[in-house]
């Protein structure tokens, strides 16, 4: 299989979905060739794919076929690095909820305290909600 360099040319965004237009040049010598494009994204819909070609030469497009691999690691040290800073990032949103969820009890407590102290004490705190 020949792999194919290509890049993003074109999104067009749906409400319910998007169509990416990639583009790539590949020199092929006459006869039979299998062209792969790799590194697509996995959420990709193999039933969308579309391909076509043209050239100087006098060439047929047989068919498209995906295929999906998976890897047991991921493969660049880029998404390497991304998929580390997300893990990170979702622990630093988790930490923040647990204090807001901890502030939101507290907060409930200091006015439950307010509501059943005497008015006199009362009188210089914010009414409860």
């Amino acid at each position: 299989m020949t792999p194919l360099s290509s890049h993003i040319t074109e999104v067009v965004v749906f409400p319910d979905r998007a169509r990416v237009t990639r583009r790539g040049t590949i020199a092929l010598e006459a006869g039979l060739h299998q062209i792969e494009f790799t590194d697509l994204p996995l959420a990709v819909q193999t039933d969308s794919l579309r391909a076509a070609g043209r050239g100087s030469a006098s060439a047929v497009l047989l068919g498209v076929e995906a295929r999906k691999a998976f890897y047991s690691e991921t493969p660049t040290d880029t998404i390497r690095e991304l998929e580390r800073q997300i893990e990170l990032l979702q622990r630093q949103d988790r930490a923040l909820l647990d204090q807001q969820a901890a502030a939101e009890v507290r907060l409930g407590f200091a006015r439950n305290l307010a509501d059943k102290a005497p008015s006199s004490w009362r009188a210089g705190w914010p009414s409860p909600r």
